[in-house]
């Protein structure tokens, strides 16, 4: 289970310089598979890993960890907006992976002791894994920062969108149509926010009046969709139907 950074974010960890920060990570985890869990950092631009294990006591418990990862000195994280760094909670790991022997908080790049004393949270369909309360911070740990939920929401369609045909005020039409003639109609769909790149842009709809959904010029900001038909097509007779299993997707995942 890995959660992405964007390296542009991460410039003040100064990695790649005798300065580098060491972080902290902390969270809360339940699950009924007790035993050696292993949780790491890896520097995607160096290839180069950090593991370090915590021990589930106590069965269907939650439990806290604190986890402290010195800095990298050797390799910066590229300043961009793709993925430089990255979280990994390990739940189970082959020989490739768990093979060799664990070094705690030291950067390697060995595969094989990157989960050395994984359990296997995959052995039983029974089992679960509960995660929440993550936080990843320079220096030492400090009290869990609840965000707002405006801030996270703008956050997250920073990298994702999906409309869907039911959801008001989308229905019935999700964007504002600025042509039309013989053979089709569209217009400028503008996103909520700046996407981290230019996105691709799909879509599973079903349209009143036309054979389906076509895509012009794409950029960070919005998308120029067009729809088709065989017919004619009017400004106001195209539109996607009120059904909660269409949707148009725009993804800008790292």
């Amino acid at each position: 289970m890995v959660y992405n950074f964007e390296g542009q974010d991460l410039q003040h960890l100064k990695y790649g310089t005798s300065g580098a920060e060491s972080v902290t990570l902390q969270f809360w985890v339940r699950s009924p598979k007790t035993g050696t869990h292993i949780v790491e950092l890896n520097h995607q631009d160096a290839a180069y890993f950090n593991s370090q294990a915590y021990t589930i006591a106590s069965a269907n418990t939650w439990q806290k960890v604190i986890l402290t990862f010195s800095g990298y000195q050797t390799t910066a994280i590229t300043n961009d907006n793709t993925t430089g760094f990255g979280v990994a909670w390990w739940l189970m790991a082959g020989s490739t992976y768990s093979g060799g022997t664990l070094a705690s908080n030291t950067w390697q790049n060995t595969a094989a002791n990157r989960a050395a004393g994984q359990v296997n949270v995959a052995d039983s369909t029974s089992n679960e894994f509960y995660i929440t309360g993550v936080q990843l911070e320079v220096g030492s740990a400090t009290p869990f920062e609840h965000e707002d939920y405006t801030t996270t929401l703008t956050k997250c369609r920073r990298y994702f969108l999906r409309y869907y045909g039911n959801d008001s005020p989308n229905y019935p039409r999700w964007f504002n149509p600025a042509y039309a003639n013989d053979s089709y109609m569209g217009g400028n769909f503008s996103f909520p926010v700046q996407m981290r790149a230019t996105p691709s842009v799909s879509a599973s709809v079903t349209f009143q009046n036309s054979d389906g959904l076509g895509t012009g010029d794409v950029s960070r900001e919005g998308v120029n969709l067009y729809v088709l038909s065989t017919g004619a097509v009017t400004i106001s007779g195209a539109y996607i139907t009120n059904n909660s299993s269409d949707h148009v997707t725009v993804d800008a995942e790292l």
